[in-house]
């Protein structure tokens, strides 16, 4: 039977605080405002990428169904991100603070309930980070949403958990399985299994 809902795929990361905790978190909360995750990649502890000193990640790459429109997914994202503590700044980077990560998300499918989210200038620790890697084979470039992401052939903390969910889903710019840009990525950045 042919598959009606886009394949979305997210990245989750966290390097602070109870990493794996946060990870667990923030997919609870995808599945409630998102949509059912229908695939996850095991933990893989990773090198920082071209960070200064910093403690290692955990990464995972989920698959999720999802009917939200990609904007209105991004948002979602965001807002998850923002109430587990995530402050993006602009012209700064990304300052983060503790904050309740139970609190509840008001107003989350309304994408115009808060303002534009500023580029990002530096890379920095986060509590968690979640990027929307694809959302089928859609191609997106606007200001505030570029899909597929446009690191993921260059980062292997991404192609590995990636691959091992969906080592043949052809990245849809690129032309070329997800096990194929794997095996091509030149990052040497450590990527394990985290136990």
């Amino acid at each position: 039977m042919e598959q009606l809902e886009p394949e979305i795929f997210l990245c989750l990361g966290s390097n602070e605080g109870d990493r794996s905790g946060r990870i667990l978190h923030a997919c609870h909360l995808i599945e409630e405002y998102a949509g059912p995750i229908r695939l996850r990649s095991s933990l893989y502890e990773t090198e920082p990428w071209k960070m200064e000193p910093a403690a290692p990640f955990l990464n995972q790459v989920i698959q999720v169904n999802c009917t939200l429109p990609p904007r209105e997914l991004l948002v979602v994202l965001q807002e998850i991100e923002r109430q587990m503590g995530r402050i993006r700044v602009e012209g700064t980077g990304i300052r983060d603070h503790d904050s309740t990560m139970g609190e509840p998300l008001s107003g989350i499918r309304d994408p115009g309930s808060r303002p534009e989210i500023p580029r990002l200038t530096s890379y920095v620790s986060r509590p968690i980070d979640i990027d929307i890697l694809f959302y089928g084979k859609a191609i997106i470039h606007t200001p505030e949403l570029i899909i597929p992401h446009l690191l993921i052939a260059v980062r292997r903390f991404v192609l590995v958990p990636m691959a091992e969910i969906a080592a043949k889903f052809v990245h849809p710019e690129l032309e070329k399985p997800i096990g194929k840009l794997l095996e091509e990525c030149r990052d040497s950045g450590s990527v394990r299994i985290w136990a």
